[in-house]
């Protein structure tokens, strides 16, 4: 027959103490307020000279220029096609990749893996993040 090991109690403020403790340092790691990412907040800009992955299994294209307006895609096309309205801005996208409507509220593009990848990872610095006003 296996002897029981005794409870050991711990005292009810000490326990108190330690949980009061944990919710302050828990509370002081908050996530960052999303305004502290957006470099702009524009309704309408254009991505010049992107490469746009559309998720349905096409290979990606290079040398794109995506223009939003009023926070959707209005065109997207080859950069030598599509024109660009006069008075937007122009975001420089050489070497950056856009995935529409990928959402970055919970992503792993940036974990390590074993399967090979076919294609190339953008390192987090070449990552820019624009508001949709």
């Amino acid at each position: 027959m296996v002897t029981p090991r005794p409870r050991t109690k711990v005292p009810t403020r000490a326990l108190h103490i330690l949980m009061a403790g944990a919710f302050v340092a828990l509370s002081a790691c908050r996530e960052p307020a999303a305004a502290t990412f957006i470099t702009r907040s524009t309704p309408t800009f254009a991505m010049a000279h992107v490469r746009v992955i559309d998720g349905t299994g096409v290979p990606a294209r290079d040398d794109q220029t995506v223009v939003v307006r009023g926070g959707q895609i209005a065109t997207v096309g080859g950069s030598a096609a599509v024109a660009i309205p006069p008075g937007v801005p122009v975001i420089d996208g050489r070497g950056r990749t856009v995935l529409p409507g990928l959402v970055g509220m919970h992503e792993h593009l940036f974990s390590a893996s074993t399967t090979p990848v076919s294609t190339p990872r953008t390192p987090r610095s070449r990552v820019s993040t624009w508001r949709l006003a």
